[in-house]
């Protein structure tokens, strides 16, 4: 366990996520599942519609393209991401000493998410 200097500098949140017993998880994970289904599942659930409107404009049925290239979208950003994180990090810093490209980590994931 931390001394007590180190751990009188902890927020709420850093402690709660430093805590035994994985309290940390039970706390945020339940906070953060009602955001990532609408974002996991409207997505595709607005998809059919999509198409629906197509076909019904084009009167041709192209669900494979829609569906191709949403993939493609999604992967080529985890890519991307990818390949910034680490040039990130290097450069921001990465340590306890210094934190700032692990807490800009965080805004590159909801700008390529």
């Amino acid at each position: 366990m931390a001394d007590q200097t180190t751990d009188s500098k902890l927020t709420f949140w850093q402690k709660a996520l430093y805590s035994a017993g994985s309290i940390g998880l039970n706390i945020i994970f339940p906070l953060t599942a009602f955001p990532m289904s609408g974002y996991l599942i409207m997505a595709y659930a607005m998809m059919g519609n999509v198409v629906y409107f197509d076909e019904m404009l084009t009167r041709r049925r192209r669900e494979a393209i829609y569906y191709d290239n949403s993939s493609l979208a999604t992967n080529a950003g985890s890519a991307v991401a990818a390949a910034v994180l680490p040039v990130m990090l290097k450069t921001f810093g990465d340590t306890q000493a210094n934190p700032m490209g692990i807490r800009l980590s965080f805004i590159l994931a909801g700008v390529m998410a």
